[in-house]
């Protein structure tokens, strides 16, 4: 039985595949709400099929509806990690947050080491709000996404 999610549609022209996002991540509200953090900032997001991070906000958020099986459903992307570093812009000493969904039994050693080996920063901003080339390499650190628990 298809059941409904919410995502984010890669801006990456060349890819445009779906980011599925966790449910409602605010306990007591509706598994229908659009889940997106309370503050409703703007977000960057890596697209694991293209690698590429853009930034997003909760009106690019859509519905979708989820025609896997059970079984396939239980492995599933559960829980949105947040990689943290300087951003590489020249005389920037802003920070930089990449959320990326992947399963929760992925460890955030691997999360760090794998997804950002490859990413590409389109229209990635960091905290300052300026366009970012990427991460410095280095002190990046990886974790469950607070805002998202």
């Amino acid at each position: 039985m298809p059941i409904r999610r919410h995502v984010l549609i890669c801006k990456n022209k060349d890819c445009e595949q779906p980011i599925v996002l966790p449910p409602s991540i605010h306990l007591g509200t509706s598994p229908h709400r659009v889940p997106w953090p309370k503050d409703e900032l703007p977000r960057n997001f890596l697209c694991r099929s293209c690698n590429r991070v853009y930034e997003y906000t909760l009106q690019d958020v859509r519905p979708a509806l989820d025609e896997k099986q059970d079984q396939e459903r239980a492995n599933h992307d559960d829980t949105v990690f947040r990689l943290e570093g300087g951003c590489a812009g020249q005389n920037c000493e802003a920070q930089v947050r990449i959320l990326a969904v992947g399963p929760q039994g992925s460890g955030t050693m691997l999360i760090k080491s794998f997804w950002l080996r490859s990413a590409i920063y389109e229209k990635a901003k960091c905290l300052e709000g300026r366009l970012c080339p990427g991460l410095l390499a280095g002190n990046v650190s990886a974790q469950i996404d607070p805002d998202w628990e």
